[in-house]
C-alpha cells in the first residue's frame, strides 16, 4: 500500500511540473498584433514644420513627404530608424504584453487601465489591431523633424477602436481621436512615431500574429485591408495534454484504491 501511494504521489508531481503555467489573469490585454496594411492618409492631414501648418498635399513643395509604414512592412521601411522604431513597438506589444510598456505619465497609465478594465467587465480583452509608423522624410528618405502631425486616416473598422497609443522615443502615450462622419479618424501628434490601434475582442480568441500578415502596398500609399480574420486560442489555462495526464493519474489512483480494498475484503 505504501509503495502504491509513493508511486502515485511521484506521478502527480511529475505531471504538475509538466503542466504549463496558467495565463496571467486580469491583464485585459492579449500580447498579439494583427498585421494589416497601412491606413490611407486622407485629405485634411496637416504637418506643422517650423511653426507653419502645411496640408499634406503641399508637402512636396518642401521636398518632403508624409509616410505611414505598417508593422507588416517593418523590414522594408523607408529607412532603418523607422524599421527599428516599429520593431521596438512590436516587441512592446506582441512579445511581452504590457509588461514592457513604459507610459509617458501616470495619467496615460490610468487611461489605459480604464479601457482595459472596461473590457474585462464585459468579458472582453483588448488587442492591437495594427501598429504603424507615421513620419516625414525627405527625398533621400531621411527623417525630418516636425512640430506636430494632425492625421486623418482611413482605418479599417474605425468604429471598433477603443484606444490609440503613440510611441515616441521610448514611452507610450494615450492619444485622443475623433471618428469622422465618413468613417475616417483624426488623431493629433506632437511628434512622429508609432501609432497602435486597439480594439476589443472575446477573451477566448485573439487575432493572428505574424502568420496572418496581409499583403500591403508601399508605405507611402498603402490602402486599408481587412486581414484574413484568422483567430487562435491563447493559453488561458492548462493545455489539453496536461489535463489528460492529470485525469490518467487520478484514474490510476482510483484503481489502486479499489484493488487495495478488494484485497482487504
Amino acid at each position: 500500500m505504501k509503495k502504491l501511494v509513493s508511486m502515485l504521489a511521484a506521478g502527480l508531481m511529475l505531471v504538475s511540473l509538466a503542466m504549463p503555467a496558467f495565463a496571467e489573469e486580469g491583464t485585459g490585454f492579449v500580447g498579439s498584433i494583427q498585421q494589416k496594411p497601412a491606413p490611407e492618409i486622407k485629405t485634411g492631414t496637416t504637418v506643422t514644420m517650423d511653426g507653419k501648418e502645411i496640408p499634406v498635399d503641399d508637402l512636396s513643395d518642401q521636398n518632403v513627404r508624409l509616410v505611414i509604414t505598417p508593422v507588416s512592412e517593418k523590414d522594408s521601411a523607408p529607412n532603418d530608424e523607422i524599421s527599428q522604431h516599429l520593431q521596438s513597438a512590436y516587441n512592446d506589444i506582441s512579445k511581452t504584453g504590457t509588461s514592457e510598456i513604459v507610459f509617458t505619465s501616470d495619467d496615460d497609465q490610468a487611461k489605459f487601465d480604464k479601457v482595459k478594465k472596461d473590457a474585462e467587465s464585459r468579458g472582453k480583452t483588448i488587442v492591437a489591431s495594427n501598429a504603424v509608423d507615421l513620419s516625414v522624410i525627405d527625398d533621400n528618405n531621411k527623417l525630418v523633424s516636425v512640430d506636430a502631425i494632425s492625421a486623418t486616416l482611413a482605418v479599417d473598422n474605425a468604429e471598433d477602436l477603443v484606444l490609440i497609443m503613440h510611441k515616441a522615443d521610448d514611452t507610450w502615450a494615450v492619444v485622443p481621436f475623433v471618428i469622422n462622419d465618413d468613417g475616417t479618424i483624426t488623431v493629433s501628434l506632437t511628434d512622429r512615431g508609432v501609432l497602435a490601434f486597439f480594439v476589443e475582442t472575446s477573451a477566448d480568441v485573439i487575432p493572428g500574429d505574424d502568420s496572418s500578415s496581409a499583403d500591403g502596398s508601399s508605405s507611402t500609399d498603402s490602402k486599408t485591408g481587412s486581414g484574413d480574420g484568422k483567430v487562435t486560442s491563447p493559453n488561458t489555462g492548462v493545455e489539453s495534454n496536461g489535463i489528460l495526464l492529470v485525469a490518467a493519474v487520478i484514474a490510476i489512483a482510483a484503481s489502486g484504491v479499489c484493488v487495495v480494498k478488494s484485497k482487504k475484503s
